[in-house]
Formats: C-alpha cells, structure tokens, sequence
C-alpha cells in the first residue's frame, strides 16, 4: 500500500507510513533469517563425511602398510621393539572416526561452543527479537479494538441512562445513583462472578410507573450491549401450578441468556406462585449462579397506598421482607421440598435483596412507556 501526504496531520501520518514500513521491514527480516537458519542447519546438521576421501585415505594407508612391513625386520616386529607405522596409522584412524562419528550416523554433530554455534544463537535471539517487533502492531491493534469497544459501550449506557432520569424526573437520586453504580461496574468487567440484581418496589399509586422503569432499566443495560432482554409478567401466572410456573420461568430465563438476551425483568414477584421463587437460587446465588454477566431487574407491588419520598432504604427494604413473609408464608407448618417456608423465603430474600431501590409515581408515564418492548 503506498503512502500519499494529504491533508493537516502530515506528521502524523508520516510516522504510521514510517511504522508501516519499520513492520514489513521486520517481517522480510524474519524470513530471510529463517531461510539462513534452515541452510546452516543444513550444512552443520546434515553435512556426511566425505566416503570418497575415507576410501582414499584406506587405499594410502594399506600401501604404505606393506613398505613398511617389508623395511622392519620380522624377529623385531616379532619382539614387539618396532612399533609399525601402520599400527600408528590405524589408531590415529580409529580415534579420529570416533569422533567424528560417535553414533555412526555419517553425520557431524553440532558442537554450541565453536564460532558457528556462537552465530547461530545469535541469529536466533535475533529473530526472536524481529519477530517480536513484527507482531507488536498486530497485538496492539487487537487490544486498541478492545479498548474502542468497551469505549463504545458505556458510551451507549450512559446515554441512554441520561434519558431515563429526564423522562422520569419524579424519581429519587438513591434510585439513580445506586442503579447506574451496579450496572456500570458490570459492564465494565468483562468476567464478572455473579449477576447484577436490582430489586424495584414501589406503593399502589405507581403501579404503572413501577413496570415501565423496570422495563427501561432492563432494555437500558441490554442495549449497550446490542442485545435483547426478557420479560417475565407475574399477573399472568397468579393462579398457575408452581411447579409449572418455575420450570416456565427456567426456560425462558435459560433460552434467552444462551440466546441474545443480556438481562431480565421478572414483574410483581408478589403475584407468582411461592413455590415457584425457588428457581431464584439458580439464578440469584450469587458465584453459584447459572448466568454471571448478565443483568436481573425484580419487582414488587406493596399493597401500601403510597411511599413517603424521604423513606430510608433500610426501612424500605425491611418493608419488602416484611411483605414477601405475609405473603408467601401462610403458617409456620413445615411445607414439602417444592414448597416454600421460612427458610427457604430466606434463602431467596438473602440472594434478591442486595440492591432495594423504591419507585414513586409519574405524571403522564405512559408516554413514556408507549414504546414495544424488546422480549425474547
């Protein structure tokens, strides 16, 4: 690709035209010090002793053999007070073919200490090196995309949380405050070890403002993430089996967070069948939970005409747990494994009631909720 100088940043685009080339610089130089590092292999490795000169040097060593035999007396040779010039020959022979070739392979083997050795490592620290610098680019531009998308993404969150507290301006700062907080945290970390959970209340004159805010809430983190949402009506299943309801609610919970789905709303817990709230262990226990990094957003309905703008979260959230006792608790009698007791609505309180935010009517909310929402 050529480099044209154009517009303002002639600098600037001078030094990535010069990182341009510095990176296929490198790239060349690793391979021509491969192919060098292949025929050095070659020619150390693989370089077999010279048979033709071998056969000479027998054919040599044998002549001479027999004109020295003939110049040395036999009773001396005999005695032992001679030593032949061919035995001398044929040991220096011996020892050198020892070691040239210890394994008799034909073949030299390669010895690090001499000056070719010292090269060769050289030149492969300093491919090493070239070759380090020539996938430098390529890494940087891998976490340069992951950085522009992170980027990307609370961009969009941030947005569209800035909507929602100027289209519901009646709401309390604890309830924005403490939503974004959890919801930012979790999508900045990108392995997080539990959900988010956010559990909404609010009195009977916000009915409707309760599920509209839950449901942007929800849409609100899903949409940064170009993903979906799923929405689950407690209404629609008051007078249903609670085991029907909880393997209801475990499907479509599990299809849509294996799908496109990235978080959930589950509408009015107070109206859904109590043994049915049990399936919130597998998706509410905390690191033990099915799903991690999505986003669960719960309602409740008090059956309190109206919220007081200065109650205290902790009176509100012993308000809820108070609720959810006379509700879902009818008498102390121990109940069977798929019923819910005491203990059990313990159990689930404990792992849904992290974050207790209250939601207190709007004027005009259904403009604002006239918007289809986005199930899966």
């Amino acid at each position: 690709m050529g480099c044209s100088c154009v517009g303002p940043n002639h600098v600037l685009f001078l030094l990535l035209c010069r990182k341009c080339i510095w990176h296929n610089l490198c790239v060349s130089s690793c391979f021509v010090s491969v192919n060098w590092l292949f025929v050095i292999y070659i020619h150390l490795l693989a370089d077999p002793v010279n048979s033709s000169l071998n056969f000479e040097t027998s054919a040599q060593t044998s002549f001479s053999d027999g004109e020295d035999e003939k110049k040395i007396p036999y009773h001396q040779q005999q005695r032992g007070g001679v030593r032949s010039k061919t035995s001398i020959i044929r040991s220096s022979l011996a020892t050198e073919e020892r070691k040239v070739t210890p394994n008799n392979t034909g073949f030299a083997p390669l010895d690090w200490t001499n000056d070719i050795g010292k090269y060769l490592i050289l030149l492969l620290v300093v491919l090493g090196v070239l070759a380090a610098f020539a996938l430098r680019p390529l890494i940087l531009k891998k976490q340069d995309a992951h950085k522009v998308d992170e980027v990307q993404v609370m961009k969009k969150f941030y947005d569209g949380f800035r909507k929602l507290q100027i289209n519901f301006p009646s709401q309390s700062q604890a309830l924005w405050s403490r939503s974004q907080r959890i919801l930012e945290l979790h999508l900045l970390n990108k392995d997080n070890k539990q959900p988010a959970i956010i559990l909404l209340t609010a009195a009977q004159d916000a009915e409707q403002t309760l599920h509209c805010v839950g449901n942007k809430l929800a849409k609100t983190y899903a949409s940064s993430l170009n993903s979906n949402y799923t929405v689950i009506s407690g209404p629609d299943r008051k007078s249903e089996d609670s085991e029907d309801v909880k393997e209801e609610i475990d499907d479509k919970l599990s299809e849509g967070f294996q799908g496109t789905a990235r978080a959930a709303v589950l509408h009015r817990l107070e109206l859904l069948p109590p043994g049915s709230l049990l399936i919130l262990y597998k998706y509410c226990d905390h690191e033990n939970a099915n799903f991690k990094n999505v986003a669960l957003v719960l309602t409740v309905l008090l059956d309190d005409s109206t919220l007081t703008t200065d109650i205290l979260l902790s009176d509100l959230e012993e308000k809820v747990r108070d609720f959810f006792g006379k509700t879902f608790i009818v008498s102390d009698t121990k109940k069977s494994h798929n019923e819910m007791d005491v203990d059990k609505l313990s159990g689930v309180w404990s792992r849904i009631s992290h974050v207790v935010l209250p939601v207190f009517p709007e004027k005009d909310v259904g403009k604002q909720c006239e918007e289809t929402e986005t199930k899966v």
